[in-house]
């Protein structure tokens, strides 16, 4: 009998149940009694890759700037969910593959290539055991030679597309975006365990049949293909495009909308892939938050891409449209209407109400939020996007997705709601009613959410900090007042503050004590947040009020002027690390002759379109690849009589 038993980078739980696809109780017994010294082995590598997914568990709590968590990926399946999708996934794939070519060495194996090199015998027999076994075996041993594989999933061969999801680190699920979302036979066979679009983990699973044939757990990536456009800054994706696939595949760990013809959309995909992305948080503070518009013009500038993003309050609208439009020149009119709205003394009494619940109604607030937004899904959006809000009552203790008791971390849902939800201050603009929860402006509990944004398996994580560090309260300033305070005396102290003769002495506003109770919250949180960013820019605004909408153009062009050098230093060290690591590694490169007969020299140039972080991590990963050892994967073979 011949047990093939494969652990990789996973849980004990994927490794357990793994062992048990191929092989009972007895029969690894057995193995331990014959072959002590490579049960030992695999034990060691279960226990390493336990402790290894228990730290990543923790994600973003422990993590250090320029470490990614899906760094170690190397081998990916790209499944087409459809009939309609094949010819766009077989685009994708050769897209990746060039894009995925600026970080390593990669092969691309489909049908063909296997009957090529194992023989047309191999391909109508593998769903026999032991051809199974066969090609699996020299997947790995081509897992050593490159640094990644793109295995191309087959709809017509079943057994093969089998393969190609246990085998790989991460299942990027490829579908026209136009295509039925629908559940196949094929899809939920190959992919899905059988299940219905969610795998359930190896101790869930009651029935030992079930158990037989479960497939290694693995991320399952759904990569939405919009092959008619075909230039970045085009309109957001359809309305609740998205929705459709997920609704049959809540198993899903991210999704990626990809325009074929957008080499941008192509090469944020391959550094996501690479453990190489760039991920942009900002943080909120009322008008301050535009200057959020003069850093992204200023990284455009540089050439510094914007992989994720995310935001808090303001911060949130600003990332909103960035990861709609995907460029500067589209948020200025959108950005606009919200000055307007704001920043209108007009406006403002409007929407002034009886201020029981808060002094304004919200309704001319929400409408320009939606009209800027749009009625779409926050998955809608060409990059993934998240905000945050903070949760008054809350339902239910959440800790999962990173979300605490106080804390929601929004990525689906109407992505108006939660972004009106993520501005809304207490008191001045009435909370959103969700799901039983009120939700409020997210500024209370992380203004600047870095440790979300590390979560997502970020590489290099930029945080704009726009919050007024400047105490309007000054102690010295403050007059001195009684227990009891006449609002006819406040309202009397205001206007000789108007005219410069209140001495000096100030009467704290609301807003001033609103913006400090948020800094206050925020300067708890951030020593944790700043370990996790790789550069973080603070515009100077200290002058600017909440409420100063009015100044955009100067709040937009400080930003721009402050960020643009600090970027371009950025870039420019990050750069000579990078091409410091691939000298060094290049000139260790060795040439490697693969299964394919060919002789490949494996070299491992620095990607010029990103830069990197002086404390990257190239020169760690590559040390894995060049010395052609993944401590992360063993591969054991036994054949027992």
């Amino acid at each position: 009998m011949r047990v093939h038993i494969h652990t990789r980078a996973s849980t004990y739980a994927h490794a357990h149940a793994h062992i048990h696809t191929y092989t009972n109780t007895q029969n690894f017994e057995l193995i331990c009694a014959k072959h002590p010294r490579v049960a030992l082995k695999l034990i060691k590598s279960i226990a390493r890759r336990s402790l290894g997914s228990r730290a990543q568990q923790a994600g973003a709590r422990e993590r250090i700037a320029g470490h990614s968590l899906t760094a170690n990926l190397a081998t990916f399946a790209v499944m087409p969910l459809n009939s309609e999708s094949e010819e766009a996934t077989a685009v994708l794939v050769r897209r990746m593959a060039q894009e995925l070519a600026k970080f390593g060495t990669v092969l691309t194996l489909d049908v063909a290539t296997i009957a090529s090199v194992l023989g047309n015998e191999t391909i109508t027999t593998m769903h026999l055991p032991f051809y199974k076994t066969r090609v699996a075996s020299w997947i790995v041993q081509q897992e050593e030679d490159y640094r990644f594989l793109l295995l191309k999933g087959d709809l017509k061969n079943t057994a093969w597309s089998s393969i190609c999801v246990s085998q790989a680190d991460s299942v990027l699920l490829a579908a026209n975006v136009r295509s039925l979302p629908t559940l196949s036979a094929f899809e939920k066979s190959c992919v899905w365990n059988g299940e219905e679009g969610c795998v359930r983990a190896f101790e869930e699973i009651d029935d030992d049949c079930c158990k037989d044939r479960m497939i290694l757990d693995v991320r399952r990536e759904l990569v939405l293909l919009h092959p008619g456009i075909g230039s970045a800054g085009s309109a957001p994706p359809p309305a609740r495009c998205t929705k459709r696939f997920f609704d049959f595949r809540p198993g899903l760990t991210l999704h990626h909308h990809i325009r074929l013809g957008c080499t941008s959309d192509v090469q944020r995909l391959a550094r996501h892939l690479a453990g190489r992305s760039v991920g942009l948080v900002l943080g909120g503070g009322g008008a301050r938050g535009l200057a959020h518009l003069g850093v992204l013009r200023a990284m455009e500038e540089v050439g510094l891409p914007v992989d994720f993003i995310g935001g808090t309050s303001q911060g949130a609208f600003m990332a909103a449209l960035y990861a709609q439009w995907g460029h500067t020149e589209a948020m200025g009119e959108r950005s606009d209407e919200l000055c307007r709205g704001i920043g209108s003394v007009t406006g403002l009494l409007r929407d002034f109400t009886l201020p029981i619940l808060s002094m304004f109604s919200g309704k001319s607030f929400s409408a320009t939020i939606r009209n800027a937004l749009g009625h779409g899904d926050v998955r809608d959006t060409w990059l993934p996007f998240f905000c945050i809000t903070t949760v008054i009552n809350p339902v239910t203790h959440i800790d999962k997705d990173h979300q605490t008791e106080h804390m929601r971390v929004h990525k689906r849902g109407p992505i108006w709601k939660y972004v009106r939800a993520s501005m809304t201050l207490v008191n001045f603009l009435p909370p959103i009613f969700d799901q039983g929860e009120l939700l409020v402006d997210g500024g209370y509990v992380n203004n600047l959410p870095a440790d979300v944004m590390a979560s997502m398996g970020v590489n290099t994580i930029i945080g704009v900090d726009v919050e007024d560090k400047a105490n309007a309260l000054d102690p010295g300033k403050m007059l001195r007042l009684k227990d009891s305070v006449s609002g006819w005396f406040v309202l009397w102290r205001y206007v000789l503050e108007m005219l410069g003769l209140a001495g000096g002495f100030n009467i704290a506003r609301h807003k001033d004590m609103t913006v400090a109770l948020c800094y206050i919250a925020h300067t708890t949180q951030f020593p944790r947040q700043r370990a996790m960013l790789d550069l973080k820019l603070e515009p100077p605004c200290a002058d600017v009020g909440l409420l100063d909408y009015h100044r955009k153009e100067e709040i937009i062009q400080h930003a721009y002027t402050y960020s643009l050098p600090l970027l371009q230093d950025f870039v420019r060290q990050s750069n000579a690390q990078s091409q410091s690591n691939a000298q060094h590694y290049n000139s260790r490169s060795q040439t490697h002759t693969t299964a394919l007969g060919d002789a490949q020299p494996i070299t491992h140039a620095a990607p010029s379109s990103m830069p990197q972080m002086t404390r990257s991590r190239y020169a760690e990963t590559q040390t894995h690849t060049c010395t052609h050892v993944h401590a992360r994967r063993y591969t054991i073979f036994f054949c027992i009589m």
